[in-house]
C-alpha cells in the first residue's frame, strides 16, 4: 500500500494496549456499520515467529482495509518492532487511527494481571461476571509484576505514538470515553465517529456504559493487598 491514494476516511484500525477500552470503540464502529475485524493478530488466530515476518503483517493489513472497514488490534499480541513496523505503514498509508490510552496505567495494568489469573478478558455470557468477582476476592497482586507492566505500557506507548503522530491518528483517553459524565462521553465518541465519517446523531452508545466495565473500584476493594498497591502506585478505585 502506498500513500498515492490514501486510504478513506471510512476506514480505520483501532489500537491500544490490552484494557484500554478498545473493546468499546470496535463495538460503537461495528453498531454503526462498519465492518471492523477482531483482533486479527492475536497468537490464537496468527502464526510466528513475529520477529522474521514482520511484513507478513503488513501484507495482511492491506488485505483487510481492502476487504473490511479495518480492524482492532492490540499491541500485546506482536513485539515491539513488529508494532512499530505496522506504525509507519499506516502512516504511509494514511490509514485513519483510532488509539486509546489510560491515564491510570495502574488500573490498566491491575486490570490486565485480574484478566489473566481470572482467565476473564470479558464478561458479556451468563455467568461470567459472577464468576469473575467470585475469582479476584481475595487475590494477592505481585508488586513487581503490576510495576513492570505499566514500564511496559508506558514505554511501548511512548514509542508508537511517536511514529503514529504524523499521520491520520486520533487520540483517545479512556476515562472520557467510558465516564459517568453523559455529555463527555457522548462527545468523545463523537470524535471517535468522525474521524471515520460518521455522526454520533442516532449512534449506539451502549458499548460505552460505565456500568460494563469488567473491572470495577468495588470489586478491586476486594483484592487482599489493594492498601498497599493504592499506597504504591496511587491507584484510584472508581
Amino acid at each position: 500500500m502506498t500513500s498515492r491514494h490514501p486510504t478513506p476516511a471510512t476506514k480505520a484500525v483501532v489500537l491500544g494496549h490490552a484494557r484500554c477500552g478498545s473493546g468499546g470503540c470496535y463495538y460503537l464502529l461495528r453498531a454503526a456499520g462498519r465492518d471492523i475485524v477482531h483482533e486479527p493478530f492475536h497468537p490464537s488466530k496468527w502464526e510466528g515467529p513475529w520477529h522474521a515476518k514482520p511484513y507478513d503483517i503488513l501484507a495482511e493489513t492491506d488485505r483487510l482495509l481492502a476487504e473490511h472497514d479495518g480492524y482492532k488490534h492490540l499491541w500485546d499480541h506482536v513485539p515491539l518492532q513488529v508494532n512499530l513496523a505496522l506504525c509507519d505503514h499506516l502512516v504511509t498509508a494514511e490509514v485513519p487511527v483510532v488509539h486509546l490510552r489510560r491515564a491510570d496505567r495502574a488500573a490498566q495494568a491491575l486490570s490486565q494481571l485480574l484478566a489473566h489469573a481470572t482467565g476473564h478478558w470479558g464478561v458479556e455470557c451468563p455467568g461470567e461476571r459472577e464468576s469473575y468477582r467470585e475469582q479476584v476476592g481475595g487475590l494477592r497482586i505481585d508488586l513487581d509484576e503490576l510495576r513492570a507492566r505499566i514500564e511496559n505500557i508506558e514505554t511501548g506507548e511512548a514509542a508508537y505514538l511517536e511514529r503514529l503522530r504524523p499521520g491520520r491518528l486520533l487520540e483517545v483517553v479512556h476515562e472520557e470515553l467510558y465516564t459517568v459524565d453523559v455529555d463527555l462521553r457522548r462527545a468523545t465518541a463523537a470524535r471517535v465517529l468522525a474521524h471515520v465519517g460518521l455522526s454520533v446523531e442516532g449512534a449506539d452508545l451502549s458499548s460505552l456504559e460505565p456500568s460494563l466495565k469488567q473491572t470495577t473500584g468495588t470489586l478491586c476493594a476486594t483484592i487482599a493487598n489493594i492498601e498497599e498497591i493504592q499506597r504504591a502506585f496511587g491507584l484510584r478505585l472508581c
